[in-house]
C-alpha cells in the first residue's frame, strides 16, 4: 500500500539474503542487513550482503541495500566493497577509520609544526 502512495520502505531486521529478497518483492525499495547481528550468530554477515546484492540486480532492480550493525570499520568498508550504494554507520565505528595510531600521531606533529610557526592551534 505503500509503495502505491509513493512512500518509499525499509524492509529492516534482515538476517539472510531471503529474507532481503522478499522484502524487496513485497516493495521496499530499501533492504537493511544487520551485519554483525548475523556476525554474532556464527553466519557470515558480508557473504550475507554479497548474496542479497546479487539477488537484488536479478530479481528487484529498483531495491538498494542499506547495510546495518557494524562494529567494526571493516566490517563496513567490506559492505562497500561488496556494492552496498548506502550503510548506517554508528559514530564509534566512524571513528575507527581515523583512530590508527600513525594517524594520532600524524595529527600531533601537524599541530606540534604549526604551534611553532605561529605560536598558536588557531589562526
Amino acid at each position: 500500500m505503500l509503495k502505491s502512495e509513493g512512500i518509499p520502505t525499509l524492509g529492516t531486521a534482515v538476517y539472510g539474503a531471503d529474507q532481503g529478497l522478499l522484502a524487496a518483492l513485497a516493495g521496499s525499495e530499501y533492504v537493511a542487513p544487520y551485519v554483525n547481528r548475523v556476525d554474532v550468530q556464527g553466519g557470515d554477515g558480508i557473504q550475507m550482503v554479497s548474496e542479497l546484492q546479487s539477488l537484488l540486480k536479478l530479481h528487484a532492480p529498483f531495491a538498494k541495500v542499506l547495510a546495518a550493525s557494524f562494529k567494526t570499520s571493516r566490517q563496513a568498508l567490506d559492505c562497500l566493497l561488496a556494492g552496498c550504494e548506502a550503510i548506517t554507520l554508528p559514530v564509534d565505528v566512524a571513528e575507527q577509520f581515523i583512530s590508527a595510531p600513525a594517524v594520532t600521531a600524524a595529527i600531533e606533529k601537524f599541530e606540534n609544526d604549526w604551534r611553532q610557526a605561529f605560536d598558536n592551534v588557531s589562526l
